[in-house]
């Protein structure tokens, strides 16, 4: 997993998923005891790893922008869990298999940082 912060407007690497799934970051404030404190933060929006990279090598997560390019147009999308599969999703009802297409496929950005790259 990786976690955008919504709060820092940035990709976070230092928090931890509960059994539960709650997510906890890194404490904000000092606490006055010899452990380390962690602090449940509901800011964290977390992107599960597809295990799978791109044509680039580059590993593609959940809410990334992916495009495939066509001879004559490209297919952009978000990177989504759909009927179980991980899916390129251009829109709600058109969307293509990320497996089948992983060394077509290029990553563009994310949805939190280049919502842009996309409609909507």
């Amino acid at each position: 997993f990786r976690a955008w912060d919504l709060d820092h407007k940035c990709m976070d690497d230092d928090f931890f998923i509960q059994s539960n799934g709650i997510v906890h970051d890194t404490p904000s404030k000092t606490y006055n005891t010899p452990n380390t404190e962690i602090e449940e933060n509901p800011n964290l929006v977390l992107m599960q790893f597809t295990g799978l990279t791109d044509k680039n090598g580059v590993d593609i997560y959940e809410g990334d922008i992916a495009v495939k390019k066509c001879s004559k147009f490209c297919e952009i999308g978000e990177v989504k869990m759909i009927h179980g599969c991980w899916m390129v999703a251009e829109s709600d009802d058109h969307y293509f298999n990320l497996w089948h297409y992983r060394h077509e496929i290029e990553i563009i950005g994310n949805i939190h940082q280049n919502k842009n790259l996309i409609g909507g």
